[in-house]
């Protein structure tokens, strides 16, 4: 038995491949076993030619930055898997000594694999024969490539010479395992072999990462003996051995021979494709049809049309193979290749993220795509879905931080309705306040309208259902700065400020939206005004102030005279109001205004100072500037029957309702009810009749 296949412990393993910069845990070695590169059952025993398997296995993965945005250059994970397989077929013909020729033609196949990967990793260069001449525990002192170098060279060496014993005659290496793979094949990697115990990232980290040996004492240069040993030696520089150029030279032959010619053209190739695929398609033969796609997949050099193919392949192994991890990597391949059907890849993509095989890599993708330069629409649905997937995974808080950062980068671009209520939704474990805070420090930070109205609505929402109206309020008179018309804020507001009772600051609200107001809300919104200015004179008794002075300046104004009565009357202030109105009579330049003044002199006199003459005298002069009117006519019988003049009273309200066009259901009413009264004072009763039909007439119609 050859020392290179002696038997070693999982442990003098580790320590070895450790010595060679190969750091493997004992989980690193329970991930390789389940992914059959090392089959740690009874029987099964490490040497030293395992630290090729362990090399080519991280030169594998190393290459990977992550399994969904490279792929290897020169070296499969598969590619790893079957040649370790066909190491250990090989130490098991050796260590039994029953080997076959095929064994023989596989041992030649691994050795010169072997001799190409020595030339790459050789860290001596010019003195790499030093190695064959140096003590073992020379050897056993060097770290990192060097050991590597020197345990694989002896390795091989010791290969080689197994490998005379075992061919007698001259064998042609078996190269079909070489050959017959097309090349293509590369176009997509194995996803679930990347992985261990860690994510490919860790290992790739683990794998990369320079092993200080500032610690160790380097004995390499300071050994006398090793001085000593190799101070007359002539070095040669590294090269291959004669046995090596004539493997070589041997698989080449081979692969001219037996490697078949692709078809002549590109059209030709493809016609073969499709007759492959209706073949697979029919026999229902998807693991075929799948490596179909994949070896051929660099025919197709049209960006959509390789799309199309990387969708196929994500469909088979989705639905026809349940390889969600492969289906997972299919759809990556085929959003970053671009073209018409991105949005079904993503689809793809985010159905397939939700199986336990790709759930990480689908996290790990999206936050990969979220860093890079995307369009708008895209990169928003990418952190959309990151937020999904971090509250799925209870990492809600993250998910919150980290949307609440993409919102803020760019408000103006990011802040939509959806995005809003996403951010909401990720809020609801993190406390109203984090909401609440995100949301203020954008309304400080931004004046763009439409954000404004977006934040400050969802704000203002948020505050009402926490009955903090206040807050609510500010809110919405921001929204209101910037969009006037939103009819939530403004009813909000409106409903808000008369709980308040600021009727001042409703009025003002209204009389804005009067302003661009169409035809058809004007009314509603008069009739608004109106009792918000009620209400702000009946809250504040000195109210009225301001429609006095206002009068003063304009005695004109019939809305202010309006309010200043209203607001004298809601007080009781009736003397006030009579002494006002009196001296704003002389002042006012319209017969309509200084009629309406004389009107209500005469409706104080009569009812509050019981001075029916004067009264008497107003109407008069009220009926000379402008005629017959229901306020004036209301006046007289109000006096006819304040003086018991029934029989007047009666053809009052008969004169009244003559002109009646002008007045509500309620006032016609009133009046009416008025006439029964003077009518049956009077003793009248045919008015007394007709009035009391022309009531129920009234009622009836309503009814």
């Amino acid at each position: 038995m050859k020392n290179a296949f002696s038997p070693l412990s999982i442990q003098d393993f580790q320590r070895l491949a450790n010595a060679c910069g190969i750091p493997l845990s004992s989980d690193d070695l329970v991930q390789l076993h389940r992914r059959q590169f090392f089959k740690l059952e009874e029987g099964f025993e490490f040497c030293s030619l395992h630290l090729f398997t362990a090399a080519i296995y991280l030169e594998a993965v190393t290459v990977i930055r992550h399994p969904w945005a490279t792929r290897a250059a020169e070296r499969r994970v598969e590619d790893v898997k079957a040649r370790s397989i066909e190491l250990e077929r090989v130490l098991q013909a050796i260590r039994g000594a029953k080997a076959t020729p095929e064994d023989a033609q596989s041992a030649a196949s691994i050795l010169l694999d072997i001799e190409r990967f020595l030339a790459e990793v050789d860290p001596f260069g010019p003195i790499g024969n030093i190695i064959d001449v140096l003590r073992p525990e020379v050897i056993q002192q060097l770290r990192g490539k060097g050991r590597l170098y020197a345990e694989l060279r002896k390795a091989a060496a010791e290969l080689a010479e197994c490998l005379e014993d075992m061919t007698p005659e001259e064998h042609e290496p078996n190269t079909g395992e070489f050959t017959d793979e097309d090349p293509r094949k590369t176009a997509s990697l194995d996803i679930s072999e990347l992985e261990t115990t860690d994510s490919p990232r860790t290992v790739h980290e683990r794998a990369t990462v320079e092993r200080s040996i500032a610690d160790e004492k380097d004995s390499f240069d300071e050994d006398e003996d090793h001085r000593e040993a190799t101070e007359l030696i002539e070095v040669d520089e590294s090269r291959q051995t004669v046995r090596t150029q004539s493997l070589m030279s041997r698989l080449e032959d081979l692969k001219r021979k037996e490697t078949p010619e692709p078809p002549a053209d590109l059209e030709a190739q493809i016609a073969e494709l499709n007759q492959l695929r209706e073949t697979y398609i029919q026999d229902q033969n998807w693991p075929a049809l799948a490596e179909l796609y994949e070896s051929r997949i660099e025919l197709f050099e049209d960006p959509a049309e390789r799309q199309q193919i990387h969708l196929s392949l994500g469909a088979i192994y989705e639905s026809k193979l349940a390889n969600p991890r492969k289906a997972f990597e299919s759809f990556v391949f085929a959003v970053e290749t671009g073209g018409p059907a991105t949005d079904k890849a993503l689809e793809g993509l985010k159905r397939t993220g939700q199986h336990a095989d790709a759930k990480n890599s689908y996290r790990a993708w999206l936050e990969d795509r979220i860093s890079k330069d995307l369009a708008t629409i895209e990169k928003r649905t990418a952190n959309l879905e990151l937020a999904r997937v971090l509250k799925e995974d209870g990492e809600s808080q993250r998910a919150f931080l980290l949307f609440a950062a993409f919102l803020a980068s760019e408000p103006e671009t990011h802040i939509t309705t959806e995005t809003l209520a996403t951010l909401e939704s990720l809020s609801e474990e993190q406390g109203e306040e984090a909401l609440d805070e995100f949301l203020n420090d954008i309304l400080e930070a931004t004046s763009n309208p439409r954000v404004v109205e977006l934040v400050g609505l969802r704000g203002a929402m948020s505050y009402l259902s926490r009955s903090q109206n206040l807050l609510a309020i500010r809110n919405l008179r921001k929204v209101l700065e910037v969009a006037p018309n939103n009819e939530v804020a403004f009813s909000n507001l409106s409903r808000l400020y008369e709980a308040e009772n600021n009727f001042g600051d409703l009025a003002s609200i209204i009389r804005a939206r009067l302003t661009r107001a169409p035809a058809d809300l004007r009314p509603n919104l008069e009739a608004a005004l109106e009792k918000a200015y009620e209400g702000e004179l009946k809250a504040d008794p000195d109210a009225v102030s301001r429609w006095t002075h206002l009068l003063d300046q304009s005695p004109d104004d019939e809305v202010a005279l309006r309010r200043a009565i209203f607001g004298f009357a809601t007080h009781s202030r009736h003397a006030e109001c009579y002494s006002f109105l009196s001296g704003l009579a002389t002042n006012v330049k319209t017969d309509e205004q200084r009629s309406r003044i004389l009107i209500k002199l005469a409706d104080i006199a009569l009812n509050h100072l019981d001075a029916p003459e004067e009264c008497r005298e107003y109407l008069e002069s009220a009926l000379e500037l402008t005629g017959t009117s229901t306020d004036i006519l209301g006046g007289f019988v109000d006096l006819h029957m304040h003086n018991e003049e029934f029989i007047n009273a009666v053809a009052g309200v008969e004169s009244l309702l003559s002109i009646s066009e002008n007045l509500s259901r309620e006032e016609k009413l009133e009046w009416l009810q008025v006439g029964v009264e003077a009518a049956e004072l009077a003793y009248r009763d045919e008015e007394k009749e007709k009035f009391l039909a022309q009531i129920r007439e009234i009622e009836s119609t309503h009814i």
